[in-house]
């Protein structure tokens, strides 16, 4: 049988091995931490001549990018390697044209995003180089994530305000989509929109409330688009938001 000695002196030597199995990791020496980075910014071509500082495990890169886009896997990319817990970016995009020469090219990037439809609707606008993106777009993509990405490589782009939210998804609003596209475009009035190119108005469905937005020709297909819309059941409050041309 031990001694009580022994015994508090096995409880000393275990009590010291929980201590050592409980201490935090070493931090890694600063020059590990700027190879690691300097590695992760050279796997993208244009990000080979950042400049990296540390001081513990805060980072700093400095220097010029050609896009946002490139600045915002600079960032990402920095922070993904272990051992940084904040980046402070001092890194520059050279600036547009006009606001008006980038709004026209934002303007075109939405137009053309293959994923758009009439269930979407996303407005923009430039101030400065800094895009705000504002709407809603259906569940099933990640279409903010994929609009952002567009147009954050385009040149001129200082900043991007993403304020894109996803709708709801259910099942109900899925069956009031396909009730309004029958109704809608198989209208003698619409159904030249029935093509896959989205028509200049949007739909949009929200739990059961809809909200019409965008430009129709005049007055009586303002006044017909949300007649068509609110005959059909299920459908609850709409909010008619459509301008017309003329």
């Amino acid at each position: 049988m031990r001694s009580a000695g022994s015994r508090f002196a096995a409880s000393v030597v275990l009590a010291a091995l929980l201590h050592v199995g409980a201490a935090p990791a070493r931090p890694q020496p600063p020059t590990a931490v700027v190879a690691a980075v300097e590695e992760a910014l050279r796997e993208e071509r244009g990000l080979r001549d950042l400049e990296v500082a540390v001081d513990g495990g805060d980072v700093t890169l400095a220097g010029e990018v050609a896009t946002f886009w490139l600045k915002h896997a600079a960032l990402q990319r920095a922070l993904n390697v272990p051992g940084v817990r904040t980046v402070v970016s001092e890194i520059t995009v050279p600036a547009g044209e006009t606001d008006a020469r980038l709004a026209e090219e934002v303007g075109r990037v939405l137009r053309n995003y293959p994923d758009m439809t009439v269930w979407d609707f996303v407005g923009a606008s430039v101030d400065r180089g800094v895009v705000t993106l504002a709407g809603w777009v259906t569940p099933e993509l990640d279409k903010a994530g994929e609009i952002f990405e567009r147009i954050a490589r385009l040149r001129g782009v200082q900043d991007i305000r993403n304020g894109i939210e996803p709708l709801p998804a259910t099942l109900q609003d899925d069956r009031l989509r396909q009730a309004i596209r029958r109704r809608v475009f198989g209208s003698l009035t619409f159904m030249r929109f029935a093509g896959p190119r989205p028509p200049p108005f949007r739909i949009l469905v929200s739990n059961g409330s809809v909200t019409l937005a965008g430009y129709v020709q005049n007055d009586l297909e303002r006044r017909e688009l949300e007649l068509m819309v609110g005959e059909i059941q299920g459908v609850g409050q709409i909010s008619n938001q459509l301008q017309s041309l003329r």
